[in-house]
């Protein structure tokens, strides 16, 4: 009997594991703002978490999804992460005003702007008034609403997720730099932090701004 108990708990906790890593994420704020551990610890710590987000995608094809939470819970994981991560480097001085601001700004339009324009593809193929979107807070809410099949379908039609990739990539391998100038005190990794957060921002503005031109503002606000 055991046995069998032992099994199923093997065989739930792989079935899920893809699930498990993408929330391990949501750790970050609270390693960050709430330990009392040293900066180093909390960065390296936070590194780890956030390096999931390169693998948990193929450990859903590799263990299957159950029930496609995952797919729902992944852009949550990655903008809590990527805003806290900015929020804390920011307070300790790793990255300067402007920078903060900036991509603090381009990824709030980002989501905004993706929102817009997950509507319009809905509202294409659906003739109901109800909508889906892929901005975070709402796919949230519509995984509590059980929507998953909405946000799979519009999210094939966003062609967001190369760009989307090439940007985290570019803010982790920044961050990387920063616990690398700041462990080993050299300064050349803190000027490649600089030029890769940069890089980061401008990949945001491309999407903002291949999205501005696709949608059709007057009719979608004024028609």
């Amino acid at each position: 009997m055991d046995k069998d108990a032992n099994k199923k708990k093997y065989c739930w906790l792989v079935r899920n594991s893809a699930n498990i890593v993408t929330l391990s994420r949501f750790l970050i704020p609270i390693v960050l703002f709430l330990s009392l551990w040293e900066i180093e610890q909390k960065m390296l710590v936070c590194l780890i978490l956030a390096s999931t987000d390169l693998f948990d995608g193929w450990l859903a094809r590799k263990f299957g999804n159950p029930d496609g939470i995952g797919k729902r819970l992944d852009p949550i994981a990655d903008k809590i992460t990527l805003l806290s991560g900015l929020l804390y480097l920011f307070r300790e001085g790793f990255i300067g005003e402007m920078l903060f601001y900036a991509l603090f700004v381009s990824e709030t339009l980002t989501s905004i702007i993706t929102g817009v324009k997950a509507r319009m593809i809905w509202s294409e193929n659906h003739n109901s008034g109800e909508m889906g979107v892929t901005m975070s807070i709402e796919n949230l809410l519509l995984f509590l609403k059980s929507k998953g099949e909405k946000i799979k379908e519009v999210n094939k039609r966003l062609d967001v997720t190369r760009f989307g990739r090439c940007k985290m990539g570019c803010y982790f391998s920044g961050v990387v730099s920063i616990y690398i100038s700041y462990v080993f005190t050299a300064d050349i990794f803190q000027h490649f932090s600089v030029i890769l957060l940069w890089s980061g921002f401008f990949v945001s503005g491309i999407v903002i701004i291949t999205y501005l031109f696709e949608i059709d503002w007057q009719e979608k606000f004024f028609g």
